[in-house]
C-alpha cells in the first residue's frame, strides 16, 4: 500500500532518558530546526497516539522536555525509547528549490557518469556533517557526506540525486 505524502508520518525525535524527579525527559532531535518542534500541532508516538510534549531547553547533546501527562520520574521512565513523529503535512512549505532530507528518501542515485547506483535510503546526522545513505543492493549500503562536492545535484522533478562515489565514507 502506498501512503500519500500528506498522511505520511516523519520521525522527528526520540525520548532517550529521564531528567530529574518531576517527569522531565531528555530528547534527541532528528530535525535541524529545534524551533519547529514546539510549533507542531500534534506530536505522535509510533502508534499514532498524541503525546503532549514541549521542549524546554538545550541540555548538553539533548533537549529537555516536559510532557503534560507525566508528573514523576516513573512516568518518564516508562516513555524512555519512545520515538516521536509528526504528519508530513505539518512541516512548513519550502521554496521551489528547497527540500527536507526525508523528502529525498526513495530517490534514485546516479554516479557522475549518470549510471544508476542505488536508492537514497536514509540520512544520518553525526554532528558536523549529515550523511546520505545509498542502498546499492539488499543489505548493501554506502554513505557520502551530504555536501555540494559529494552530492553535486539534487533533481526534485525527476526524484534523483547525483553522487560522487569516490567520496564514500565508511561508518562503523
Amino acid at each position: 500500500m502506498q501512503v500519500k505524502k500528506e498522511s505520511a508520518i516523519i520521525k522527528i525525535a526520540k525520548i532517550v532518558n529521564v531528567h530529574g524527579i518531576r517527569g522531565a525527559v531528555k530528547v534527541k532531535l532528528f530535525i535541524e530546526e529545534h524551533a519547529l518542534f514546539n510549533n507542531f500541532e500534534q506530536i505522535l508516538d509510533s502508534k499514532a497516539s498524541p503525546i503532549p510534549i514541549k521542549l524546554i531547553k538545550k541540555h548538553k547533546d539533548h533537549w529537555l522536555a516536559e510532557i503534560d501527562t507525566v508528573k514523576d520520574r516513573d512516568g518518564a521512565e516508562a516513555l524512555k525509547g519512545t520515538e516521536l513523529y509528526v504528519y508530513r503535512s505539518s512541516f512548513p512549505d519550502l521554496e521551489e528549490d528547497e527540500f527536507y532530507f526525508f523528502d529525498l528518501i526513495g530517490f534514485t542515485a546516479f554516479d557522475l557518469e549518470q549510471n544508476k547506483i542505488g536508492t537514497v535510503s536514509a540520512f544520518h546526522d553525526y554532528g558536523e556533517a549529515s550523511l546520505v545513505e545509498i542502498e546499492v543492493g539488499q543489505n548493501d549500503f554506502f554513505n557520502v557526506e551530504f555536501s555540494k562536492n559529494a552530492v553535486p545535484k539534487v533533481d526534485l522533478k525527476n526524484k534523483s540525486i547525483v553522487v560522487d562515489i569516490s567520496q564514500k565514507i565508511d561508518v562503523i
